[in-house]
């Protein structure tokens, strides 16, 4: 009788954790959808060097913080931002930007990380990035987006270019 309790026990757990994984996956699987629906066009927006567009991706109240550790707040102070980035880097060639990890919480909100690459005219820059979107209006607006430089890349091109 005890070891039927225990069986039984164990093979709802293994049942219930299979669930749960199961779950899991599925929910990160639509994480990773409904984030997709925001980073294509936000990498088009990116590849054409549009400041104004890439804006308009976070909400009215977005806080973006760049590598060097600069907070921006607001889809103004956002835009001009990027206006700077493009005018340092030079006209865009390339964006690319793949999320790594997306998580969908109960609220539909997403929490994401990945990394990108964007090549200009004055060379080619890898980062990383932490994101939360938020569903506003039928779409994912982005809330937060913290970027980081790939310090990786950046020790690579270093000694590849020995004495500089």
């Amino acid at each position: 009788m005890r070891w039927t309790l225990s069986a039984s026990a164990l093979a709802i757990a293994a049942l219930w954790s299979g669930w749960a994984v199961a779950q899991e996956k599925t929910s990160e699987a639509d994480a990773m959808h409904k984030l997709e629906t925001l980073i294509s066009p936000y990498s088009q927006a990116f590849s054409k060097g549009d400041a104004a567009a890439i804006a308009q991706f976070f909400t009215p109240n977005a806080v973006y913080i760049v590598p060097s550790s600069k907070q921006f707040s607001g889809r103004s102070a956002i835009e001009q931002s990027y206006s700077e980035t493009f005018r340092r880097i030079g006209g865009m060639r390339s964006f690319e930007s793949k999320p790594d990890e997306a998580h969908l919480l109960s609220d539909g909100t997403i929490w994401a990380i990945g990394h990108s690459t964007l090549t200009g005219e004055k060379g080619t820059f890898k980062t990383h990035w932490a994101e939360v979107a938020v569903p506003e209006n039928n779409q994912y607006k982005i809330r937060m987006l913290s970027v980081g430089a790939d310090l990786s890349a950046i020790q690579h091109q270093t000694a590849q270019r020995p004495g500089q």
